[in-house]
């Protein structure tokens, strides 16, 4: 629970400091840097075990070094630019970009009332179902991928640990990649709403494709290497998405953000429990079935997100 804000406070933060162009490259190291946390904790927390103490050495070292980076943080971060003085004034205007409008981001009037009501627009809606897809399909890889190849290829849960982590591991370079592909297309275009969408569109399609193709084969390495494609593919999309919430939220990023990380966060709980019902059901070729219709879903509500059109919030009031 003390984690979940994080990512909605860091897509705030880093679209206050990077202009409108420039968002999904900064994402982009965000997420290669969770990708990779996830990909080489099982042999951190491996080591730190071996160093004696167990469980209990190894999260209590993690706790600490956790309190020692929220000090330093703490210490050194500011919210805004016009905070820190080594920022000066022509790096101010270049961070704006042009954008210093009443509702953007980088409008720091009194506070309004935030309309709620806007959280139910089209546009957020679709960024929400867009979170929902692209979570429900990564819990499986975190939670149900050893099992699958234990169950499928007989490979044991200490054999799979390369295996499991491979994902995560490819899935960070993708993360660094979809970012500044991002930001180019929107250089390239001219446009917010397709520089932003393009790169998911294509590569959720494919990843879905993916999926889809791993239900008809039964090549250990060829699945594999579809499985971990998918994730790829999957990732090149993130950055993007966590950019939204900067772009279209303005000054309520934070508030957009925690919205879309919620339909994420019900994406994810659910991911786990329909793949155990569905495998058992139905088999595990059937689970990719299911995922590679949820990518394509995602893929298509891409089509329907626009960067470019602000949250409206022209009918709050005064409280």
């Amino acid at each position: 629970m003390g984690e979940a804000g994080a990512y909605p406070n860091i897509a705030r933060a880093l679209g206050r400091w990077f202009p409108f162009r420039e968002r999904a490259a900064a994402q982009s190291f965000i997420w290669l840097s969770s990708r990779w946390g996830g990909a080489f904790a099982p042999l951190l927390i491996g080591g730190l075990m071996r160093l004696g103490g167990g469980w209990q050495r190894a999260f209590g070292i993690l706790g600490l070094l956790g309190l020692v980076w929220a000090l330093f943080f703490f210490l050194w971060f500011r919210d805004r630019p016009e905070d820190k003085p080594q920022v000066n004034a022509a790096e101010r205007e270049l961070i704006r970009a042009g954008e210093p409008g009443g509702g953007s981001i980088y409008d720091d009037a009194g506070p309004r009332p935030f309309r709620w009501t806007s959280l139910f627009s089209a546009n957020v809606l679709a960024l929400c179902l867009v979170s929902f897809c692209v979570s429900f399909c990564f819990y499986f890889y975190i939670t149900f991928l050893p099992k699958y190849l234990k169950d499928q290829f007989q490979v044991d849960y200490g054999q799979s640990q390369f295996l499991s982590g491979l994902p995560l591991l490819i899935g960070g370079v993708a993360c660094l990649v979809g970012g500044f592909l991002s930001d180019y297309a929107i250089r390239k275009t001219g446009s917010k709403r397709w520089g932003r969408s393009l790169i998911p569109i294509a590569g959720w399609t494919a990843a879905g494709l993916c999926a889809l193709a791993v239900s008809q084969l039964h090549s250990a390495g060829a699945i594999m290497t579809l499985i971990v494609l998918a994730f790829a593919l999957q990732d090149l999309g993130v950055p993007s998405m966590w950019s939204l919430p900067a772009d279209i939220g303005g000054r309520f990023a934070g508030t957009v953000g925690g919205w879309m990380n919620s339909a994420g966060a019900v994406g994810g709980m659910l991911s786990p429990l329909v793949a155990a019902k569905v495998s058992i059901a139905h088999g595990w070729n059937a689970t990719f079935v299911v995922f590679g219709i949820v990518y394509l879903l995602g893929a298509l509500a891409w089509l329907r997100v626009d960067a470019g059109r602000p949250l409206d919030q022209s009918k709050s009031r005064s409280p």
